[in-house]
């Protein structure tokens, strides 16, 4: 499955979600957001994580959730965070990246299926092998850019600086949105981001200053926000 037609299954699960629907108009309102961003799949996720827990939902509303969490969980996987790749381990789950996105496809097919069955809704499956087209999946960020370099692309820093940042917050289930405000004497989300990234991509951040100034830059082109 490419983007484009990912895009559409998700959309047709929001329609199913007033709590995703509104997100996403408020999302479409903010001319600078991206809306294949980190931030706004782990946004959808958390949606659709709540709307599974709640016990008053419909039965569309759970099959839709489905659907979103399978897909946004999809769109977050990242082979190199060693922290869930131990997880996964301990509960005897292959961490073979080929075999997790494998089982990630069926399971976003298997919950389209069981929502057109709730819904009577007309949606297009294909077999999801088929069905889906990948990226080769790199190791890392700094592998995506040697990658990319290799290919005669050049992704501006500022853009590598960008990415990591959202995914170590999607990753630690951080919404960028929704930033905790710091603790008064303790230290905050930024400090603990920029400590990890400082030490793993020294190449993208050679000092504090160069990580603070990323920093705010996302939250100048409003990809990041405190909480209210």
């Amino acid at each position: 499955m490419n983007r484009i037609q990912l895009a559409k299954l998700r959309d047709i699960a929001i329609e199913y979600l007033p709590a995703a629907q509104q997100y996403r108009e408020e999302v479409k309102a903010r001319p600078t957001e991206d809306r294949e961003s980190q931030g706004y799949a782990w946004a959808l996720w958390r949606i659709a994580d709540e709307t599974i827990a709640r016990h008053e939902a419909t039965g569309e509303e759970l099959a839709a959730a489905c659907v979103l969490l399978g897909i946004t969980s999809y769109e977050l996987y990242d082979p190199s965070d060693i922290a869930s790749a131990s997880l996964y381990k301990a509960r005897g789950i292959d961490t073979d990246p080929k075999k997790m996105r494998d089982a990630m496809r069926q399971g976003i097919m298997n919950a389209a299926k069981t929502l057109a069955n709730v819904t009577g809704r007309d949606i297009p499956l294909v077999d999801p092998l088929v069905y889906f087209v990948d990226p080769v999946i790199p190791d890392d960020a700094l592998a995506a850019v040697e990658q990319a370099a290799t290919d005669g692309e050049r992704i501006p820093v500022a853009k590598q600086q960008d990415k990591v940042i959202l995914d170590w917050l999607a990753l630690n289930k951080y919404d960028p949105l929704k930033i905790p405000v710091r603790p008064l004497g303790g230290a905050g989300i930024r400090k603990e981001c920029g400590d990890a990234l400082r030490e793993k991509y020294k190449k993208l951040f050679q000092s504090k200053k160069v990580f603070d100034t990323a920093w705010q830059r996302l939250r100048d082109n409003s990809q990041m926000k405190d909480a209210e």
